[in-house]
């Protein structure tokens, strides 16, 4: 059981680090397209700061109204092993749609896309799946709850990001990819995440029972 929550501690990590990849080439790319529309009146590291502020207020407001009106309900309905899965269900869609953009002709503005979908994606990640990992731990013996957890914070979360700093290398000096493959990457990431988060809600279910 823990070691399936320690996955999901990696995967988790590994795709939110790759979307936030993914929107800084982006914001970069926007900006100096605008500065070349400006003739050069605009300055790249004010443009891209202000994208930034822009995108951590709308982060932190829609976080705030997740986890003040939604987060008990959503306990209250479907249970943990529901709220599993409604992250990596979104973080799907979102990439999915992102992957296949550009097989689109270029009707969808790739820039805005990804910003909602990671708008939508760190929301999500702050507010219910925090509480939602928190609470995995809830069944487990007083050993699992704080050395299991302690490993698993620190260690395999910072894993993540070790393997998701390798595979942007890999695959931007080796492979050649763009933003379209990283996405399709992160799908067939959240693939991975929604059958292992059905898989933990069944061990938190009966580990719930036992307890």
């Amino acid at each position: 059981y823990l070691l399936l929550i320690a996955l999901l501690a990696i995967l988790l990590n590994w795709i939110n680090s790759t979307g936030e990849f993914i929107l800084a080439d982006y914001v970069k790319i926007d900006a100096a397209a605008r500065i070349a529309a400006s003739g050069g009146a605009l300055d790249m590291d004010t443009l891209i700061a202000a994208c930034s502020g822009d995108f951590q207020f709308w982060v932190a407001l829609i976080s705030l109204g997740i986890q003040l009106f939604l987060v008990s309900r959503i306990f209250q309905m479907v249970g943990v092993r529901g709220a599993l899965l409604i992250h990596p269900i979104m973080v799907a869609l979102g990439y999915g749609v992102l992957a296949l953009a550009p097989l689109l002709g270029g009707f969808v503005p790739i820039f805005t896309l990804i910003r909602l979908v990671k708008i939508a994606e760190n929301s999500i990640d702050y507010s219910l799946m925090n509480t939602t990992r928190h609470a995995l731990f809830l069944p487990v013996d007083r050993d699992a709850k704080y050395e299991g957890k302690t490993a698993i914070d620190s260690f395999f979360w910072r894993f993540g990001d070790l393997i998701q700093a390798g595979v942007v290398f890999v695959g931007l000096n080796w492979l050649g990819w763009g933003a379209s493959q990283f996405a399709l990457l992160n799908l067939l990431l959240a693939l991975a995440w929604i059958g292992l988060a059905v898989a933990i809600g069944r061990q938190f279910g009966r580990k719930a029972l036992e307890n």
